[in-house]
């Protein structure tokens, strides 16, 4: 068998006293490893992939879960009157109160001041809209 122009034996004269041994078998020389073959890198790469397009479902579905709304049958009690203090500081807004669902009944969400992310912006309060055949929340946000 020719190795690049040359035969195996002139490649082993040239060697001279080195000798050639042939490679030991990976599980041979370290019994606790195992040899990687292609089969499993190729699983390897399915089983990174899959993970990969589980995590990139669910962050599509994270914005859905945040429409999702709970439609309450019985409507709102009237708002709580609450007395505003002074704001703590310039640019704070206040933020009313409302009343929120919690499981089988309406708990009042006390009002506070708050400031605003972006200069210029104003506060849209919580409300409750009837809609179909109950009351469904609009939360408050900066707008």
């Amino acid at each position: 068998m020719k190795i690049r122009g040359g035969t195996r034996e002139r490649m082993r004269a040239a060697m001279g006293a080195r000798q050639t041994r042939r490679a030991t078998p990976i599980s041979a020389a370290f019994p606790l490893c195992t040899v990687i073959s292609k089969h499993s890198i190729l699983e390897d790469s399915i089983h990174v992939k899959r993970i990969a397009l589980a995590v990139l479902l669910a962050i599509t579905l994270i914005p859905a879960a945040s429409f999702a709304q709970v439609m309450i049958r019985v409507g709102p009690p009237p708002p709580v009157y609450e007395r505003r203090g002074p704001p703590p500081g310039d640019g704070y807004v206040w933020q009313d109160g409302y009343h929120r669902y919690d499981g089988d009944h309406y708990v009042w969400t006390a009002g506070h001041y708050e400031r605003p992310p972006h200069r210029g912006q104003r506060w849209v309060a919580h409300h409750w809209v009837h809609h179909h055949d109950g009351y469904v929340l609009v939360e408050g946000h900066w707008r």
